[in-house]
């Protein structure tokens, strides 16, 4: 049955309660027309989040309902677009209100980690955060739609690691949207007051202010704003005033963090340019001027300048090609150069000095023993022999740590994670993995990073691909447990074409001869 628009705004469920198959759990959150509840499918167990509608018993109820349901078709659409887009499963009408079923999400928003200290956040992983939505606005803006209501509250952080984009609710058509602005006032494009229809430099302007707050810190950033969120009565106003004045300014994010390069407070100044024509275009721009500019192995220098030419490194011990013998300089012979030191220091300096040649030999051969295997540990690795790999960092983990030079243990250190995440893939424990390459990205140094950048992002990339898959696959057992076998049919017709594991292609292929058997 139709929700009844005449309703309340008091909530029609409670913990306990089921709804279609899903059992009610606590309520995690509540706006002005909306609430939101955890809930688990009875069958499958499936954890949920279940967002309903509340009406406020107004005249423009029938408004709101009409655009919840247009929400809920819309969403369920976008949500199949991209693995960071928060999944709508389903949306359920009846009796008691109209709910909207979607993954459920363990973790924090970006408003929370915002609010934590204040303090900015570590420059690669806001950088991630921005370039995980820009891939995403990429996607969406490829439909002709438009986010609208960007905001650290709709942005959510996994304890997987990640970020999903959440709450498209006021997403619209380009083509098709209604004349008043939608949004919140503190993230929204100056041209959405003047009643314009948005573009997706709307939403590039808004994720601009986003990576602002993200970079500056929210301490910083509220400073930077002062002038805006003194009046606490008329923020609205005061929001859109800035937004709207051409001549309203902030400092460059390089001058209030001066650990961001001024290339990155460029780029971000460009996102959340006021004039329209001088923003970014899109997100594909956006998308590939992080990629080109800072996942790079060598990016630019911290002046904006280019990056640094790379020299070839040194020649492993045991190359095959031969270098050309270089005139060496004049050196006074070994055994004359002992004469002399024997001569001051007398006998007992004499053995001092053998001692201390043989204590540095031993050093040598230490350090010599760990280069030697970690150039194996990453041979082993190149050929996919990772439990190989594994073994031999192990052993070379296993030296004198004490001799080690930090960059050595850095290397070490480095290839048991990169090699320890492919055994954890191979196990299908995924966030095992994903932890161990989120600590690997943050040990390597931002100018020379242990490994390629571009490898850690695509595993990373391939182990939410994954994950997405394994909570499909779970959701369309649901289907099925329900008898929505066309549903569950739509689901899997959605993987045709993609390239898949075999046992990912196994599991479908199961989930489809259970449909073909309960036709």
């Amino acid at each position: 049955m139709t929700a009844n628009p005449t309703q309340s705004d008091t909530l029609t469920l409670s913990p306990g309660d089921t709804l279609e198959g899903y059992a009610i759990g606590e309520l995690l959150g509540r706006g002005g027309t909306s609430a939101v509840w955890a809930a688990v499918h009875s069958d499958s167990g499936v954890h949920v989040a279940i967002k309903q509608l509340l009406f406020t018993g107004g005249a423009e109820d029938d408004l709101i309902a009409r655009r919840f349901r247009k929400e809920a078709k819309l969403l369920g659409e976008l949500s199949q677009l991209h693995p960071r887009i928060v999944k709508v499963i389903d949306f359920i009408d009846d009796q008691r209100g109209a709910f909207l079923v979607m993954e459920r999400i363990e973790g924090q928003s970006l408003e929370d980690l915002l609010n934590e200290s204040g303090d900015p956040i570590e420059p690669l992983r806001a950088l991630k955060i921005v370039h995980a939505v820009a891939n995403v606005l990429v996607a969406v803006h490829g439909q002709g739609v438009v986010h609208r209501d960007l905001k650290p509250s709709n942005l959510l952080l996994p304890d997987g690691g990640g970020v999903k984009v959440c709450d498209l609710g006021l997403a619209s058509f380009m083509v098709e949207q209604e004349a008043l602005p939608a949004g919140s006032v503190r993230y929204m494009a100056p041209e959405l007051f003047g009643g314009e229809p948005a573009t997706g430099k709307a939403d590039i302007y808004a994720l601009g202010i986003i990576a602002y707050e993200m970079f500056a810190g929210r301490a910083a950033f509220n400073d930077a704003f002062k002038t805006v969120l003194r009046d606490q009565r008329n923020q609205s106003v005061r929001w859109m005033k800035w937004h709207t004045n051409p001549r309203a300014t902030i400092p460059s994010l390089h001058e209030l963090n001066p650990k961001i390069p001024p290339r990155l407070s460029e780029l971000v100044a460009r996102m959340m340019d006021k004039d329209i024509d001088r923003r970014v275009a899109t997100a594909e721009e956006l998308a590939e001027a992080i990629g080109r500019h800072f996942n790079k192995n060598r990016p630019a220098d911290r002046t904006g300048g280019a990056a640094p030419k790379r020299t070839a490194p040194p020649a492993a011990p045991n190359a095959v090609e031969k270098t050309a013998t270089l005139k060496k300089k004049r050196k006074w012979p070994a055994y004359l150069a002992l004469v002399v030191l024997l001569a001051g220091a007398g006998v007992g300096g004499y053995f001092m000095l053998t001692q201390q040649a043989e204590e540095t030999q031993a050093r040598q051969a230490v350090i010599d023993a760990a280069e030697a295997l970690i150039v194996t540990g990453n041979q082993q690795y190149q050929q996919g022999l990772f439990a190989d790999a594994h073994e031999t960092f192990k052993q070379a983990k296993a030296q004198d740590e004490s001799v080690l030079t930090s960059d050595i243990g850095d290397r070490i250190t480095a290839g048991l994670l990169l090699s320890g995440a492919r055994l954890d893939m191979a196990a299908d424990a995924l966030p095992d993995a994903r932890e161990k390459l989120e600590t690997l990205d943050r040990l390597s140094p931002v100018s020379q990073p242990i490994y390629p950048r571009d490898t850690i992002f695509a595993l990373i990339q391939e182990i939410d691909r994954r994950a997405g898959v394994d909570a499909d696959v779970l959701v369309i057992g649901g289907l099925i447990d329900e008898g929505r076998l066309d549903d569950a049919r739509l689901a899997i017709d959605a993987y045709r074409g993609r390239v898949l594991r075999d046992e990912e292609t196994d599991a479908l292929g199961a989930l489809s001869m259970r449909i073909t058997a309960g036709r």
